[in-house]
């Protein structure tokens, strides 16, 4: 049965509250909330206690940084998603998904690097989070090298992880392309990856992830972006090719609020597929 209480006592949302703080070149960022679940935390298998909404409270980045003046070196050490890919803040994306940057899957690490006016470059050393855990129980080095060319971004990265059961390494690149005239910007991302398992013998399979698609600014404050994503976790066996189309429109019609429609299709292998629409009012403090 229920908890007694339960309905009444859960809220299904997520709140972020960020703080910076900065002292000269030195400064520390930290962010406190709470994570919404669609099913009360109580009810979960294997919830840890009593008061299992404690549990839902969350600090998805803290950490501490060094940093130049103006351009050039800085250095950061705590929990962050390592520099790696487009960075989009769609979590349900591929690149994001399968590649270790899903939702709640920032890591702990050290970070360091050099941002100039025509380009970047971090060196990311990381592990799993070791206090709440992770889809994956890894450590892993990444590394990202970024160039601005008049208004366009062109990118390579490569990341590496072992795990208990596998090491995954992974190479790719991504571009942006601002094209002036049309309000428009392109973006796309591609991904290889090879993933060896630990225990089994010849046990290795490649692996494939994309994004490509555009954002339309017609006018101040409206944006208009589509999405084609594709992901397949072995190249060697056929059906198992996820495929998704997106698209959403933005609007923020006063500073702080914006009201955000989408919908997104997926097909996983020959035939099984889902749409799913949204409908999103944001305020931001």
């Amino acid at each position: 049965g229920s908890p007694e209480g339960a309905e009444s006592a859960f809220f299904p949302m997520q709140t972020d509250f960020i703080v910076g703080l900065s002292f000269g070149q030195v400064g520390t960022v930290a962010s406190v909330g709470y994570r919404g679940q669609v099913r009360h935390p109580e009810l979960q298998e294997g919830a840890p206690h009593e008061h299992a909404l404690l549990d839902s409270l969350i600090s998805r980045e803290h950490y501490l940084y060094w940093r130049s003046e103006g351009s050039g070196p800085y250095v950061r050490a705590g929990r962050f998603y390592a520099p790696y890919g487009l960075r989009l803040a769609e979590h349900n994306a591929y690149i994001r998904r399968y590649l270790g940057s899903n939702i709640m899957e920032e890591s702990y690490g050290l970070s360091g690097g050099i941002v100039e006016t025509a380009w970047e470059a971090h060196l990311t050393a990381f592990i799993s989070d070791p206090l709440r855990g992770s889809g994956r129980d890894e450590v892993g080095v990444a590394g990202l090298y970024e160039r601005r060319i008049g208004d366009h971004v062109i990118a390579g990265q490569s990341r590496v992880t072992v795990a208990d059961s596998d090491i995954r390494a992974l190479a790719g690149g991504y571009a942006k392309l601002w094209l002036e005239p049309l309000h428009l910007l392109w973006m796309t991302e591609l991904d290889v990856g090879r993933q060896a398992f630990r225990e089994i013998d010849g046990g290795d399979r490649w692996q494939l992830a994309a994004y490509t698609g555009p954002v339309y600014n017609p006018l101040q404050g409206l944006y208009v972006g589509a999405a084609y994503e594709l992901y397949d976790s072995d190249l060697k066996v056929t059906d198992v090719t996820r495929q998704a189309l997106s698209s959403w429109v933005s609007y923020l019609p006063w500073a702080h609020v914006e009201v955000m429609g989408s919908i997104r299709g997926q097909l996983a292998g020959p035939s099984d597929g889902a749409v799913v629409g949204l409908l999103q009012l944001h305020y931001y403090l």
